[in-house]
């Protein structure tokens, strides 16, 4: 498959190459060349290393030369060479002039492509379902390695005169955390987004500028703004999964005491000379007995049936057994031996014989299940 059509413009790029070749050109000879592959990298990548496909052209030649070699490819070589030529134009080193109708021609040109590629269902112009090989992986980290040094560089000597002109010195940047020193010797750390010309402030240090506390007419302002807004189960969810694992330090702690204490006795409290409605009341029953109870983690196994407390298990069996020592079965002793003893003092135990003596009480029926 031919990669260049050989018309008009093909000779015109031919005979600038060869011009050049014959001359023996050289930097730092006083003018100015710049080095071109002759046939293009992305076209014909076998030659990339080679010597002989490198020409030295000067800045108009090769902003000719790439110009020409739109005119004589087609397909998706066309698109790479248009590509080329409008990132040779839009550099950010050199803004190279062009004259408004080949501005025009490159611009229509790569509009058209963009509609075509948006047309297409088929990914001749993307990198769909494509790899990189390993040399082009190693090749793109070695870059950007380069251009985060570059940048880090650069926004360090930038925060450097920033805090210089305000007093602070600059100690080292990690992990986007820039360790500040203060003049009074306090050192502290801030994220280096609050360290731009727009959003800096002086009062960085929190002891030379310590935090006023809220006044009690900024308090009530705040909660009039928040008062009757309703929370959605979204934000309380968000809420809860943020503050999950935070534990309070015995300062906080102490201070909310303090806050609580006298808050709800007397006048303060909601229910003051007021008593609790007949069915909030058996609502109330409800929720904390049974299952709804938070003490309640499991059940009670025992031979005559599976209970929730002991005391429904004791009611079960005609009130014969102690609820305690029934509870201790079930946990505490499941698992140790009867006593000729304790045989003797229990009448359940009497009840089953002899040879009860000697067994656990989990052999006998008795248990504990978590749910």
């Amino acid at each position: 498959m031919k990669i260049f059509t050989k018309n008009k413009y093909y000779k015109l790029y031919k005979n600038i190459i060869l011009k050049a070749k014959k001359e023996t050109r050289f930097k730092g000879c006083g003018i100015y060349y710049e080095s071109h592959h002759i046939f293009p990298k992305s076209l014909y990548p076998l030659y990339i290393k080679s010597k002989h496909n490198l020409v030295l052209l000067t800045a108009k030649e090769h902003y000719v030369c790439h110009h020409l070699l739109t005119k004589f490819t087609s397909g998706t070589n066309k698109v790479k060479m248009t590509y080329s030529f409008w990132r040779m134009i839009h550099t950010e080193k050199q803004s190279q002039r062009i004259t408004a109708k080949v501005y025009e021609s490159v611009k229509r040109q790569i509009v058209l492509l963009q509609i075509e590629k948006l047309s297409r269902n088929d990914n001749t112009f993307t990198f769909k379902g494509c790899k990189h090989s390993d040399e082009s992986l190693k090749q793109i980290s070695i870059a950007s390695i380069k251009t985060n040094k570059i940048k880090t560089a650069k926004s360090i000597k930038r925060i450097k005169n920033l805090l210089s002109d305000n007093e602070y010195t600059f100690l080292k940047m990690v992990n986007n955390r820039v360790h500040i020193k203060c003049k009074c010797g306090n050192e502290f750390d801030i994220h280096r987004q609050y360290i731009t010309p727009s959003k800096f402030t002086s009062k960085l240090c929190k002891k030379c500028f310590p935090k006023t506390p809220m006044t009690q007419m900024h308090r009530d302002k705040i909660g009039k703004a928040h008062k009757g807004k309703v929370v959605s189960k979204e934000t309380k969810e968000k809420l809860r999964q943020c503050n999950l694992g935070k534990k309070a330090s015995i300062e906080t702690k102490k201070k909310l005491s303090e806050q609580r204490k006298g808050k709800f006795k007397g006048k303060s409290n909601a229910m003051y000379n007021k008593k609790h409605k007949q069915s909030s009341i058996e609502k109330m029953i409800k929720n904390r007995s049974g299952l709804n109870h938070p003490s309640v983690k499991g059940e009670y196994i025992t031979p005559w049936g599976n209970f929730i407390t002991t005391k429904e298990a004791v009611i079960a069996y005609n009130k014969e057994l102690n609820h305690t020592s029934l509870r201790k079965w079930c946990k505490a002793n499941n698992n140790k031996t009867i006593r000729r003893q304790s045989y003797l003092q229990c009448e359940y135990l009497n009840k089953l014989g002899e040879e009860v003596i000697g067994k656990t009480f989990n052999e006998i029926g008795f248990g504990y299940e978590l749910f």
